[in-house]
């Protein structure tokens, strides 16, 4: 759960490199693509203002954990242009958990 918050705390504070540090070199989503291809999609999402004034809702969030996988759900994210709902998969690769998957609903 630390490192998902960690993700969350990172993405609020529009801080780039803070998040990127949470996500796996593995990472990978079909409408997004890789790591780094997810970097520039949340630097523009900054840009544009999508995550000023945010705020996390975490307290209804589970956190389940099977061997080396783990899920974080849900996780709702709302700021002045709306809310989503957000699901992350992280897997425990040399003692750390980093995200390897993201899943999105509300956009």
């Amino acid at each position: 759960m630390g490192q998902a918050n960690a993700f969350f705390e990172a993405l609020l504070a529009k801080n780039v490199d803070g998040l990127m540090a949470t996500i796996s070199e593995d990472f990978y989503h079909p409408e997004v693509g890789d790591k780094e291809a997810l970097e520039d999609m949340v630097g523009q999402a900054i840009d544009a203002g999508y995550f000023d004034d945010g705020e996390m809702d975490i307290e209804s969030a589970e956190n389940v954990v099977e061997g080396d996988t783990a899920t974080v759900y849900p996780v709702v994210l709302s700021s002045g242009a709306g809310s989503v709902t957000i699901g992350l998969t992280l897997k425990k690769a040399e003692g750390e958990w980093l995200v390897i998957e993201l899943d999105v609903e509300g956009v």
